[in-house]
C-alpha cells in the first residue's frame, strides 16, 4: 500500500489551522483518485520539549542547542512570522536550501542561538508538562492527524546525555496516556 498516507512535522511546518487546510487539499486530491481520507495514514512528527514540571520546561527553553534547532531546522520562516517573531537567520531561510553544516562555525551557530528568545521556542515547539503537551497535540489531531510520533528534545538534546532518555521516556508515556484518555483509546499490548 504505497502512497496511502501523508506526513509532516509540527509545529515547524505550521499551525493546526495550516494542517487542517492541508488535510482539506489532501482529501480533495484523494477524491480525484477514488480514495478516501479515512483510508489514509495522516502522520505528524511532533517536535516537543516535555518535562515533568513547568520549571524544567523553562530551563529547557534556554538551552542553546534547542534554540539553534528552532532557528535553523524549519522548511521556511513562515511559522516564525505567524507566531510574531523574526528568525535571526533571515526572512527567506529554508533548512533544505540553506543549511550547509560545513559553513557554520560553532561561534556563528551560538550567535544565532543566542538571538532566539525562549518565547519563540515555546511558540514553535510543543512545550510543557505532559498534560500541556497533550492539549497542544490534541489540536492537530482534531485537525486531521491520525498517527502521532513524538520526539522529545528535552530529554536528549537538553541533557546532552543518552541516559536522560529514561526520564524523557517517562514524560512521553504520560503524554501518550493523556492522549489515549482524551480519545478513549487503550494502551496497546506489547507482544
Amino acid at each position: 500500500r504505497l502512497g496511502d498516507g501523508w506526513g509532516a512535522y509540527v509545529p515547524g511546518c505550521g499551525t493546526p489551522k495550516w494542517y487542517a487546510d492541508c488535510i482539506k487539499q489532501y482529501s480533495d486530491k484523494l477524491g480525484q483518485n477514488h480514495k478516501t481520507l479515512e483510508d489514509q495514514k495522516r502522520t505528524l512528527v511532533f517536535v516537543c520539549i516535555i518535562e515533568e514540571t513547568e520549571e524544567a520546561v523553562e530551563r529547557a527553553l534556554h538551552n542553546l542547542a534547542i534554540r539553534w534547532d528552532v532557528a535553523a531546522f524549519l522548511p521556511s520562516t513562515e511559522v516564525w512570522k505567524e507566531a510574531g517573531f523574526t528568525n535571526p537567520l533571515g526572512d527567506d531561510w529554508s533548512y533544505s536550501r540553506d543549511m550547509l553544516p560545513t559553513k557554520w562555525t560553532r561561534e556563528a551557530a551560538l550567535n544565532i542561538a543566542n538571538q532566539v528568545p525562549p518565547e519563540a521556542v515555546r511558540a514553535l515547539r510543543i512545550c510543557g508538562t505532559p498534560r500541556q503537551a497533550a492539549e497542544q497535540i490534541q489540536r492537530y489531531i482534531e485537525a486531521g492527524c491520525n498517527y502521532a510520533c513524538l520526539v522529545n528534545y528535552a530529554g536528549l538534546v537538553g541533557a546532552g546525555s543518552w541516559s536522560a532518555g529514561a526520564t524523557g521516556s517517562k514524560v512521553m508515556d504520560e503524554t501518550f496516556a493523556i492522549l489515549r484518555e482524551l480519545y478513549g483509546h487503550t494502551q496497546p499490548k506489547i507482544k
